[in-house]
């Protein structure tokens, strides 16, 4: 299967939005945006998912600990595509979808996260020829 590089279309806890994965590098780790949020993570080839924090970076110059990353969630998705065995040439509508959960003190840009709810879902997916 391919990598997750690339633009994406996805919805996450029912926004719609773009996500964008760059190349994985030789480590696994992969590294991208979600609207205004970078994103950092990791890509598990053997089990086909991609785990990762979007944020966003605060520079007060400072140096104190509000110069630091706002982590606003943890994801987790699983590769698969349709249909599951394409032929050469054929279209292969790729799809992550997993969960997400808010992390405080900052809530997602996606959802408000509370005690009594922080844990989403969301999916992507990308088309391509195979």
């Amino acid at each position: 299967m391919p990598r997750p590089a690339g633009s994406w279309s996805a919805s996450i806890n029912g926004v719609e939005t773009g996500l964008k994965l760059g190349a994985i590098q030789a480590d696994g780790s992969l590294r991208g945006s979600v609207q205004t949020e970078s994103i950092e993570g990791w890509w598990d080839e053997v089990s086909q998912s991609v785990t990762f924090r979007a944020g966003e970076f605060v520079a007060t110059g400072a140096n104190t600990p509000e110069d630091a990353t706002r982590f606003r969630g943890l994801y987790t998705g699983y590769l698969f595509g349709t249909p599951p065995t394409p032929a050469a040439g054929q279209d292969v509508e790729w799809t992550l979808a997993g969960s997400f959960v808010t992390t405080p003190p900052w809530p997602s840009t996606f959802a408000p996260g509370t005690a009594r709810r922080h844990a989403y879902g969301w999916f992507a997916q990308l088309e391509q020829i195979v």
